[in-house]
């Protein structure tokens, strides 16, 4: 199914922009900040900040619907992408990051709770807070194995949820991770500076072993990455020097730098030729065709935009 307009969650303004693929990439913008639910009202227009904090969204079941994590609200929103409006409010931890959606259950990190939130998609309620390791951030479902994994971004680990079982266990890691993608068998980790790191760091584990499979060192500090479908490709931004890199992860090479500028972060891969590529500094969304190598637009949008998904 081919989708017509991105979505972008910008946390500094509290809005959601919408871009239309199909007409010119022209932009409409979605505000949170004045809303009414059955279970919250929020009228903050008088206030000069952001409250709500969109980070990350994820489409819903249904492809009207589509949820966000607010990290400044501690809330999660249910939101009709067709009439722009909330429809409801869930709170979870303090400071969600991401969401991940699973057979009827949205999974959501909670970074300065140390834990995972576990809704009722249908009811719309909080089921359960699962405990993980410190600073969790990203979170991706393996379906295969129906296994949840969580980048635990001050604990040097990964968190595993055994949906089969309710067993949590712990994957140790030589450095912090931040952002995470699982492909197959492989997950692949992305580590930024920290703690005292010169450099970034990106590294591939078998899925069934916990084996190192690869490892690559990067100057300067990624912040998210895609993998192209079948092939040994990934593509990773870079916020200290503003390029986007395109790395052999098999053999352990760089083999394009394309400068974009800005401070490059939240990255998406439409599955065909186009890379959607969040720039935090510059508040607009780069479109990169990249099997040509070359930017195809850049998009104003909102005040520090970060997560993107397809509609």
């Amino acid at each position: 199914m081919k989708r017509k307009k991105l979505v972008v969650a910008n946390a500094e303004n509290d809005t959601l922009t919408l871009v239309d693929l199909e007409n010119k990439y022209e932009v409409e913008n979605i505000f949170l900040n004045n809303i009414s639910t059955s279970k919250k009202r929020v009228n903050i227009s008088s206030i000069n900040r952001p409250y709500i904090g969109p980070h990350h969204i994820i489409r819903g079941s249904n492809d009207s619907i589509i949820y966000t994590a607010n990290s400044y609200d501690n809330s999660v929103f249910k939101i009709d992408i067709n009439s722009k409006t909330v429809i409801d409010a869930v709170y979870v931890g303090s400071c969600p990051k991401h969401l991940e959606l699973l057979n009827g259950c949205i999974f959501v990190t909670n970074t300065d709770s140390n834990s995972v939130s576990v809704i009722d998609e249908k009811d719309f309620i909080l089921l359960e807070n699962i405990p993980v390791g410190e600073k969790p951030h990203d979170i991706k479902i393996n379906n295969s194995k129906n296994r949840i994994y969580v980048a635990n971004s001050s604990g040097y680990s990964l968190s595993v949820i055994y949906l089969d079982s309710n067993k949590i266990d712990k994957i140790r890691l030589r450095f912090n991770p931040f952002h995470i993608l699982t492909n197959k068998d492989r997950i692949y980790i992305l580590c930024p500076q920290s703690n005292g790191m010169h450099q970034s760091a990106i590294q591939i584990l078998d899925i069934n072993d916990n084996i190192l499979l690869a490892e690559l060192e990067v100057e300067g500090v990624v912040l998210d990455m895609v993998v192209i479908e079948n092939t040994d490709i990934l593509y990773t931004t870079n916020a200290l020097d503003g390029f986007l890199y395109k790395i052999n992860i098999e053999k352990k090479n760089i083999l394009e730098k394309y400068y974009l500028g800005g401070m490059p972060n939240c990255m998406l891969y439409n599955g065909d030729d186009l890379i959607f590529i969040s720039d935090a500094l510059k508040n607009c969304v780069t479109v990169f065709n990249y099997k040509k190598g070359k930017i195809i637009k850049n998009i104003s949008v909102g005040l520090e935009p970060n997560g993107l998904i397809l509609i």
